[in-house]
């Protein structure tokens, strides 16, 4: 899992980019630091150290952990692996039910995803990158349809042969 992601605009985003892999497991001896851990950064679970299909569950109004052994279907819905799209349906339905998700590959822990990693620099630059794109195109759509025509507000120069500035004036029938 890539902790320094470098922007890629065509590249597709996985929970891999993402992930943290520096992973607080539950510790009887320190629930207190457990339970901070947990409040501070909002999330309900933590793993088991000792068993991949196994986690802590927090309760945050009675600040206590309760251990749970997740049963398959508990732990398919917990778990995603880090190959997954960030944007996929079936991502995004995983997080609507669980804020933190175990990133499993092959049996192994490799680390955890909280829905607030989509706070990431790069997450913001490819969803920024996409909405730029769909703005583009559909500007072309607009231009070719005849009614609007586009006019350069600044002269193009050599070096800035593409005038950024544009605007639109509607064609009079």
């Amino acid at each position: 899992m890539n902790q320094t992601l470098t922007y890629t605009p065509d590249r597709k985003l996985t929970i891999a980019d993402v992930a943290t892999r520096e992973i607080v497991y539950f510790d009887k001896d320190f629930e207190d630091k457990c339970a901070e851990f947990c409040q501070v950064r909002d999330i309900s679970l933590l793993p088991d150290l000792h068993a991949l299909r196994s986690v802590h569950k927090y309760d945050r109004s009675k600040h206590r952990f309760s251990h749970q052994l997740l049963m398959p279907n508990e732990f398919n819905q917990m778990t995603i692996t880090p190959d997954r799209f960030l944007f996929s349906n079936k991502t995004m339905d995983k997080f609507l039910k669980q804020d933190l998700l175990l990133v499993v590959e092959q049996e192994e822990l490799l680390g955890v995803v909280h829905f607030s990693d989509y706070n990431k620099s790069a997450v913001y630059e490819q969803t920024y990158h996409r909405l730029f794109k769909l703005e583009r195109g559909l500007l072309q759509l607009i231009e070719k349809s005849g009614k609007f025509q586009r006019r350069n507000l600044y002269p193009k120069t050599d070096h800035m042969p593409d005038a950024p500035l544009s605007a639109w004036d509607f064609r009079e029938e």
